[in-house]
Order: structure tokens, then C-alpha cells, then sequence
């Protein structure tokens, strides 16, 4: 076979619609001895018949096909049967300059060149105009010499073209003397083989022109979808060139391309499901030995590039959090101690637990010492590591009227649901383990809950704190929890919450309510569990559920400002996250809801603040640590990117939105009111209906009476009709026999012998008429 200057590798799949333009281009290149390897990867449009055409026509076109193209085989055997001194792969959609071997070639053999470079511009599918793209090849990198290698420039020798086959011409020994093996229709080994023959060449040099016109917005199927691919490559990249002993010559590089390729797959990865598994992958232990977060903050060119590719770790550590959290979720708390009472009791006090060994006793203290004794008390330790555990017991030993239940840590809402499963109090009292109640409290509370039959009542308390707190942590908290205003003993709890947030003294700690026990199961009000912050719901879903609400006016609760608790300790994303679940859950509550404008008005303010927390907790949280809802749900990831991580537009629409469902409620109030209005009209023309019909069912009997009598008067007549039609036809035949008869002599004679008497009565008549005279 006689020797070609360039092998042209070119992958086809499914590109019937620039096929042609594109080997045209090659055809009019105008360097002689080419030869053009066309690989079809199993193409289903008219790709495979348009090679076959073109092979037909040129020689130096061959057709190769290949059924599999994501095959294990490699270009090997195929470049040993092909003759090119240099070899380029290129994309079976694009268009090449005139020159593009030309030049390369003769740049190549010039310097004996193990790889040329040069430049390329966009090609774009729907303008068919060609766009400067200089990321292809980065000029300005270039080192002031024609030929160089990584000695030269390390911290920029992955960096200075970009990672794709197709914009370097290879020489063909290089490539079998390096052993760089070449998979087909391979993407990601596409970049690894890139990356590594740069690293290792000893002779690059370059063409500074654009000779390819790069089609976009055209996808030929051969580029990796998997987002994982990336780090697929990136460890490759590592391995390869760490077992050849120059990784750390070009480290530095390897670093900074990495984030800038990680950080790109990261933004424009858009299923939640893609993201989370690409974090995966970074998250890898296989991809963390390349040690690349592991640096000074010196080593980076970027510190946020680096931070934010590390949020896939935060990511990953929020999913396994979530998961484990599951997981425990599904175990049962272990009833240590069950309380003992001879009488059913008034209030159940639920006291959740969880390291507070220091203040346990002084709130225990405080709660066993109410003046009401007739209550119980149901201690859950929520897997708690110091001595929280032994104290309960010592004080279960002490009073019978305490339950002791232990779990694996699940957190106070947990807690507190578990409390109340076993509670048979009328009444229900949270209380924290760490805070002190006053004596008389329960007692106090109780008979007024009875006396106006409430379901709920809210009341005041204080702060207080210990010697390691701060002034002004203290001071932040010093009046938190007391109310200046007056508010009614008996009000819906939707004017009450209205009043509260109105005089800005709306408090969501169920530390300073007591609930009706029937009342919670009625609404389900069992706390949200796994949040931080989750008595914002509870709180709010609590008031806007009753119809008798009513508050005292009593400091009755002491609350401990301390280190570590959910109110003082270091913002995470667990608060953020909490927070925003809060958003959503009271968001979904207040859609179902029909209020006032006034009413309307104080939900919303109530929601978007915790919307407002959550942005703002989000903007103090480091930018690793802002990355952890990646590792979300993905319904949640969506939602808090659009509520939370880009708020500017989300929130504005979602104030749109509450303001519109608000005016609907409204107006739909106002609809309402008038089908009540409707329904009273109804409702008394009913009644004048149901006189109405009574009338005309009376009418309806008389009428029937009537028609019955009718009838029957129809009969007779019908049947007296027919006895004169009978005796009109007998008396037509007496006639009859009467005219026969006056015919006959013996009528006539006897007609006259009648008429003789006649004619005597009438004269004798007439003749004593005369002689009374």
C-alpha cells in the first residue's frame, strides 16, 4: 500500500443532513495523498447509503462499518491498516478549510511533531454562520517557541487546546509508541486519550489558523450523555499519567481543568437524578485519592470553582443524612417506665430529651412540683450520649406519674410524636428539657381551658440564661417570649393569630400553649419530623384549625438561652432546609383555607417570613455548603432552587400568587355570602312552595272528589241517555201501533163510543155551572 501523508478517521452516526457537505470538504482538500477511513457506527437514517455512494466514487474514501458503536475495539487495528504518516479524527458534521491537511501536515513533518494543534470556529446549524470560538485554542498560553511540551508550560499544557480529538493531528508512531489506544465512538476516552498524548508528547506544535468549522446545535448521538463520564476521564487521566510518573509535573493543571470541567457538568446538569449521581461519582472514593480538594486555598486558581465543585460532598453528606435519618425512622421507641396514675389523667406533659444532663433536674424539678398533681408525665430520651438517661430514672423511681421512653436520636419532633402516642391526658403540655415552668402553671391553665372550653390557649414567658452566655445573645432574647398587649380568653384562633401578628407578638414555641388532646388527634397535628424550626408549622397549622382560641396573660415559662440550641447554635443547611420545609408545609395548609382580607394578610406575612429565613439562612452558609440540596428529592431540589437559590422572580410571583388566591378567596367569600343569602331566599320559597303544594294537593283531592263525581254523573247520564233513546224508540212504536190501529173499524167505533161520555160531561158541567147562578 503506498504511504499517505494523513489517515482521516471519521466517525459517522446518523448525519445524513451534512454527511455530504462534510466529505465534499474533504474532498477538496489540497494536499495529495489522503486517505479517508469512514467508520459508520450502525447508522438507522441514509448515512450507511451515502458512503457507500461516495466509496464507490473515490478510492481514497473506504467504508468501514462497525455494528456495536460503543464497542469495546479500538482504532489499533484500523490504523495498521491504514498508511497515514499522521493521523486526525474528525466529526462527520463539521466542515474543514481547504488547507486544514495541508497545513497541518506540512506544520507537523516540518518539526517532526508528535502532535499539531490549531484553531477551529462555530459553525452554527440554524444561521450557517461561522462564530470566533478562541476557548478552542488558546493562543495566549502559547509558549514563545514553536515546538514544546509540557516542560515548558505544565501549568498550562492541559489547558491550551481543548480536549477534543478532533482539533490535532497526530503522527501516527507516536501514537502506537506511546500506546494510546483510541476506542471508536467513545467520548469520554476520546478526552483521556487527548489529555494524556499532551502530557506525554515531546514535540507539539501548532498552525495558529481556524481550519474546522465546528457545527452547534446539532447532536450526533456520539457524545457521552452520563455526566459521570466526566469523572470517568478525569480519573483515567490521573491514573494514566501517576503510573507514568509525571502526574505531578502537571498537577496544577490537571486541578484546575478538573473543577472547570466539574463545575460546568455541575451547572448545566438539569435532572436532579443526574446531579445527585454526578456528586456521586465526585464523592467517589476512587476519584478522592486524586487528593483534589486537598490542597492549600494558594493552590487554586479559583477558591469558588473549588468550593462549589465540593458542595457535591455536602450534597452526598445531606442525601446519606436523609437516608439514615429513614432508616432509624422506622424503629420503635422502648417503653423504660410506664406511668402509674389512679385517675385519668388532666394534662399529659410530653418532655422530649437529648443531652441536657446539666439542666435536666431543675425542669423536672419544676414540673413534678405543679400544683395540679392529677397529670403524667412522658419523658422520651431521644438517644441521648451524657447521663440525660440515668437522671430520668432516678426521678421515674421518685414519682410514678413519669413514663420513660428511649430512642435512637430522631430529633425533638420525633420525640414529641412519640410522647404523645402514649399520652391519655385531656389536655396536652410541651415542655423542653432544658427550660423551667412555673408551679402553678398547669393548674392555672387548665381551669381556664375548662371554664370557656377551649382547644387551645397561649400564654407568656421570660428568658433567661447562664454565665457562659453573652449580653448580647441574652439581650436578643430577654423579652422574646413576653407579650406587651392584651388579647381575648375566647376568639377564633385565626383572630387571634391575626392580633398576634398584627401587634408583632405572634411566638410559635408549643412551649407556650396547652392543647386540647382530642382537638390534636381531630387535625392530626402531629409535629413534622426531621426539620429544625418544625413549630412553625405546628403553631400555625394549630391556630388556624379552631374555633375557640383564647390567651392569659401570664408569664408562666422560663426559656434557657444556651450554646447549642436550635435558637443559638451555628447556622447549617439543616436550619435552611428546615425552614424551607416549614414554607412549603404551611404554604399547602393556608391553599386549603378560605380567610378575611385582614386574616389572609397575617398568613401571608407569616409564611413569607419564613421564606425570608430560609433565603436568608441559605446567603450565611458557605458556597460548599450552599451546594447541599443537591442532594434533595428532586421535586424539593426544583423547589428550592426556585424559591431559595434564585428567589429574585420565584418570590415576587409567589407574593403574585398569594395576593390573587387571597382576592379569590375573597371573592369568593363574597360569592359565598350571597349563596347564603340565595339559599335563606331559597329556603322560604320552600316554605311557601310546601304551603303552595299543601294548597294545591288539597285543590288536587277536591278536584279528584270532583272528577269522580263528574264521572259518575257521566254514567247516569250516559245511561239515562240511553233509556230515553229506548223509550223514544218504544214510544215510535206505540205511534206506529197507534196509526195502525186508527185505521182499523173497531177503533173508530170505539173512538166514538168514548166520545159520546166525553160530550155528556162536558154539558153536564156546563149546566150546573148555570144553575148556581
Amino acid at each position: 500500500m503506498a504511504l499517505s501523508k494523513v489517515t482521516v478517521v471519521l466517525s459517522v452516526y446518523n448525519v445524513e443532513k451534512y454527511l455530504p457537505e462534510c466529505l465534499e470538504s474533504l474532498l477538496n482538500q489540497t494536499l495529495d495523498k489522503v486517505e479517508i477511513l469512514c467508520v459508520d457506527g450502525g447508522s438507522t437514517d441514509n448515512s450507511s447509503a451515502i458512503l457507500s455512494e461516495y466509496a464507490e466514487r473515490y478510492s481514497i474514501i473506504k467504508k468501514i462499518e462497525k455494528k456495536d458503536r460503543y464497542g469495546e475495539d479500538d482504532v489499533s487495528s484500523l490504523l495498521k491498516e491504514s498508511c497515514g504518516e499522521y493521523v486526525i479524527f474528525l466529526n462527520s458534521s463539521d466542515v474543514f478549510h481547504p488547507e486544514l491537511l495541508k497545513k497541518t501536515y506540512e506544520a507537523g513533518a516540518g518539526e517532526h511533531a508528535d502532535i499539531v494543534l490549531f484553531g477551529a470556529r462555530d459553525y452554527g446549524t440554524d444561521t450557517d454562520e461561522a462564530i470566533d470560538a478562541p476557548g478552542y485554542f488558546r493562543r495566549e498560553l502559547l509558549p514563545d517557541k514553536m515546538v514544546f511540551s509540557r516542560k515548558d508550560i505544565p501549568n498550562d499544557i492541559m489547558s491550551i487546546s481543548s480536549p477534543d480529538l478532533w482539533l490535532k493531528l497526530f503522527r501516527r508512531d507516536f501514537l502506537f509508541g506511546e500506546k494510546l489506544e483510541i476506542p471508536l465512538f467513545q467520548h469520554a476516552n476520546d478526552i483521556y486519550i487527548s489529555l494524556v498524548s499532551m502530557c506525554v508528547a515531546g514535540r507539539i506544535t501548532y498552525v495558529d489558523e481556524d481550519l474546522v468549522y465546528h457545527r452547534t446545535g446539532f447532536r450526533d448521538n456520539l457524545v457521552g450523555e452520563n455526566p459521570q463520564n466526566c469523572v470517568w476521564w478525569l480519573t483515567a487521566v490521573y491514573k494514566e499519567l501517576s503510573s507514568r510518573g509525571i502526574f505531578e509535573e502537571v498537577e496544577k493543571n490537571w486541578t484546575e481543568m478538573a473543577l472547570a470541567a466539574l463545575e460546568s457538568e455541575l451547572t448545566k446538569v438539569e435532572r436532579p437524578v443526574d446531579k445527585i449521581g454526578l456528586c456521586g461519582a465526585i464523592g467517589s472514593e476512587e476519584f478522592l485519592q486524586t487528593n483534589i480538594f486537598d490542597h492549600s486555598d494558594e493552590f487554586y486558581n479559583s477558591l469558588n470553582r473549588k468550593e462549589k465543585v465540593e458542595g457535591a460532598l455536602y450534597a452526598l453528606k445531606w442525601q446519606n443524612r436523609m437516608r439514615k435519618y429513614l432508616a432509624e425512622n422506622e424503629g420503635k421507641a422502648e417503653c423504660l417506665k410506664k406511668s402509674i396514675v389512679t385517675e385519668k389523667p388532666l394534662v399529659s406533659v410530653v418532655i422530649p430529651v437529648y443531652n441536657v444532663e446539666l439542666y435536666l433536674e431543675e425542669c423536672l424539678d419544676s414540673i413534678v412540683n405543679q400544683t395540679l398533681r392529677q397529670i403524667e408525665i412522658i419523658c422520651v430520651n431521644d438517644g441521648s450520649a451524657d447521663t440525660s438517661g440515668d437522671i430520668l430514672m432516678r426521678y421515674a423511681q421518685n414519682d410514678q406519674r413519669i413514663a420513660i421512653y428511649v430512642q435512637e436520636n430522631r430529633g425533638q419532633s420525633a420525640a414529641r410524636n412519640e410522647g404523645i402516642r402514649h399520652a391519655n391526658g385531656e389536655y396536652l403540655y410541651f415542655m423542653d428539657s432544658d427550660d423551667i415552668l412555673e408551679t402553678n402553671a398547669l393548674e392555672l391553665l387548665y381551669s381556664k381551658v375548662k371554664k370557656n372550653e377551649l382547644d387551645v390557649i397561649f400564654f407568656d414567658g421570660s428568658s433567661f440564661s447562664g454565665p457562659d452566655k453573652s449580653n448580647e445573645v441574652e439581650g436578643t432574647y430577654k423579652k422574646y417570649y413576653q407579650r406587651e398587649y392584651t388579647y381575648p380568653e375566647i376568639c377564633r384562633g385565626e383572630e387571634l393569630l391575626c392580633s398576634f401578628v398584627q401587634h408583632g407578638e405572634y411566638r410559635v414555641s408549643p412551649c407556650l400553649q396547652m392543647t386540647k388532646r382530642s382537638y390534636f388527634m381531630d387535625r392530626n397535628l402531629f409535629f413534622y419530623e426531621g426539620i429544625y424550626h418544625e413549630d412553625n408549622i405546628y403553631t400555625f397549622c394549630c391556630m388556624l384549625n379552631t374555633d375557640r382560641a383564647g390567651y392569659v396573660h401570664e408569664i408562666l415559662f422560663h426559656r434557657r438561652v444556651r450554646e447549642q440550641s436550635t435558637m443559638t447554635a451555628q447556622v447549617s443547611f439543616a436550619h435552611v432546609y428546615g425552614y424551607f420545609i416549614s414554607f412549603l408545609q404551611m404554604n399547602k395548609f393556608a391553599e386549603r383555607c378560605l380567610f378575611t382580607e385582614a386574616v389572609g394578610d397575617a398568613v401571608n406575612t407569616l409564611i413569607y417570613r419564613v421564606l425570608h429565613n430560609a433565603r436568608n439562612k441559605y446567603m450565611d452558609l458557605s458556597l460548599s455548603e450552599k451546594c447541599s440540596f443537591w442532594g434533595m428529592e428532586p421535586y424539593l431540589q426544583l423547589l428550592f432552587n426556585l424559591y431559595v437559590v434564585e428567589p429574585s422572580d420565584s418570590i415576587q410571583r409567589w407574593k403574585d400568587y398569594r395576593q390573587l388566591l387571597q382576592q379569590t378567596y375573597a371573592e369568593k367569600s363574597e360569592l359565598n355570602r350571597k349563596l347564603q343569602t340565595a339559599y335563606a331566599e331559597k329556603s322560604e320559597l320552600n316554605k311557601k312552595l310546601q304551603v303552595t303544594y299543601g294548597e294545591k294537593s288539597e285543590i288536587n283531592r277536591k278536584l279528584q272528589i270532583a272528577y269522580t263525581e263528574k264521572s259518575e254523573r257521566g254514567l247516569k247520564i250516559k245511561t239515562l241517555e240511553n233509556t230515553i233513546v229506548q223509550l223514544e224508540n218504544q214510544n215510535e212504536q206505540l205511534k206506529t201501533e197507534i196509526e195502525t190501529l186508527k185505521r182499523t173499524m173497531g177503533y173508530k167505533v170505539r173512538k166514538i163510543i168514548g166520545y159520546l161520555p166525553e160530550i155528556i160531561k162536558r154539558n153536564m158541567r156546563k149546566l150546573g155551572r148555570g144553575i148556581k147562578r
